[in-house]
């Protein structure tokens, strides 16, 4: 097919290295956290246009299926928020039945809907976490646009996985120069 020696080195060498490649995962380090547990939050943004100011604590309680997926059952907040500079305390949960069955977490993001608020939650890393909440609640008619930083309150074993789990494919591509040598030794004459 290839008239000469070198073409068909080359096409051997170029059929090894695309296996080998075929073998790397798509994202050595993709890290999967988990949301469940104890946070520290502090709130900014505005409520119809005036001024929001939140600090307190939340709670997320889950459950892992079978399939290594987090899914949240539960989430009770409690703390002070200030609006329009007037103070006011909170104290409640929201359970799987307010949302109609639990919220999945997928790739470290979950979004629900409540009254018409969307909940955006991104996990940074084990500890730190953004959520957002955004859109007009439908039993007040109010714009909601917030935004939350939250911090682990405590340290628990989030269970993070991914990654590679001890496997070091680095030394893949190296080793399979390896698988070369019947290649040269073959053309070597």
């Amino acid at each position: 097919m290839l008239g000469n020696r070198k073409g068909l080195l080359f096409f051997g060498v170029f059929v090894v290295l695309m296996f080998c490649f075929s073998l790397l995962p798509q994202d050595v380090h993709a890290e999967v956290y988990r949301v469940a547990g104890n946070w520290d939050q502090t709130g900014t943004g505005t409520i119809e246009g005036e001024s929001y100011y939140d600090r307190g604590t939340f709670t997320i309680e889950s459950y892992i299926d079978s399939t290594g997926l987090e899914w949240v059952t539960r989430f009770s907040a409690a703390g002070n928020y200030s609006l329009g500079g007037v103070n006011y305390p909170y104290n409640y949960s929201i359970t799987e039945n307010d949302l109609g069955g639990p919220v999945a977490v997928i790739d470290n993001h979950m979004t629900m809907v409540l009254d018409g608020i969307t909940y955006d939650l991104n996990l940074l890393s084990p500890d730190d976490l953004i959520l957002t909440m955004k859109g007009t609640e439908t039993s007040t008619g109010r714009y909601f646009d917030l935004e939350y930083d939250a911090n682990r309150a405590n340290s628990i074993d989030t269970g993070g996985s991914g990654g590679g789990g001890g496997c070091n494919i680095t030394a893949f591509p190296v080793m399979s120069v390896l698988l070369l040598a019947p290649l040269f030794v073959l053309f070597k004459k």
